[in-house]
């Protein structure tokens, strides 16, 4: 009994302290709490939660001292987040998470894919609804593959909505 324990030890240990880190390193994205958490620019309740995004800052320290660590902000929709990185450029951001459209998941941003619909009624209006795949994108809103757009492009795509619309300081 105790050489098939032994055995079998040796033969799961690698395994499992091969897929530790995986674990280990996976972070879905922060708690979101529907109609408690409010959007760090407009105050707003986060109450739909495909809509929703964070974002993590660099917290700097106090007069040039070594940063504290993560500060972690929570918006009701993604308009507002691109917005405030507009307007706080020198504020680095480390991290952005999206909800799906779907609203079951958190969606790195940086991997998302973005839909740009004056149709998609969000909490702000911003029309950005994000998907894990170019196809799941294009099954939901039926666009060409030209309307789905990168994190870059939907950054830009959001300056061009501000710009047409005289919005100069968000």
């Amino acid at each position: 009994m105790l050489k098939q324990l032994l055995k079998l030890a040796l033969i799961t240990g690698p395994i499992l302290v091969a897929a530790a880190p995986i674990k280990l390193f996976y972070r879905p994205g922060p708690p979101l709490r529907l109609n408690e958490d409010a959007c760090a620019v407009c105050a707003m309740g986060i109450w739909d939660a495909r809509f929703a995004a964070a974002a993590e800052f660099q917290h700097p320290g106090p007069d040039g001292a070594p940063a504290r660590g993560p500060l972690l902000a929570l918006y009701d929709d993604m308009g507002c987040l691109l917005d405030v990185g507009d307007a706080q450029p020198s504020r680095p951001t480390r991290r952005i998470w999206v909800r799906s459209a779907a609203g079951d998941r958190w969606l790195d941003a940086s991997r998302a894919f973005f839909v740009l619909d004056p149709a998609t009624k969000t909490p702000m209006g911003s029309g950005i609804a994000a998907y894990p795949s170019v196809t799941a994108a294009r099954r939901a809103h039926t666009v060409p593959v030209s309307g789905v757009l990168s994190l870059p492009e939907l950054r830009e795509a959001r300056r061009e909505w501000r710009r047409a619309r005289g919005i100069t300081n968000p």
